[in-house]
């Protein structure tokens, strides 16, 4: 006595290859789509990343060579305001704040 529900093999097989071929043609545009992010993003994600990182080693660290120092709390050593690729960074004195213009 043969079950008549369920798919077969074939039917199975046939919509696993229609996923698979939708996968593939989605992966390369998910792979390339961390190539736009923002300079001003990825600056922001620098200064966050090294802040954090002078607040876990507990020591002074400088943000790529730009004269911006964090000590161990995290925050700056003085007030600046530098270009980033054509963007304006305003540090301000405290907590290691900082706004683009």
């Amino acid at each position: 006595m043969s079950a008549k529900s369920g798919f077969t093999m074939i039917e199975s097989l046939f919509s696993l290859s229609i996923i698979v071929m939708m996968l593939f043609l989605a992966l390369p545009n998910m792979h390339y789509s961390g190539n736009f992010i923002e300079p001003q993003d990825q600056w922001r994600q620098k200064i966050y990343h090294t802040q954090l990182q002078a607040m876990l080693s507990k020591t002074r660290i400088e943000l790529e060579a730009t004269g911006v120092t964090f000590n161990a709390l995290g925050h700056i050593n003085h007030a600046a305001t530098i270009v980033l690729e054509g963007h304006k960074c305003v540090f301000q004195l405290g907590s290691g704040r900082f706004y683009f213009e």
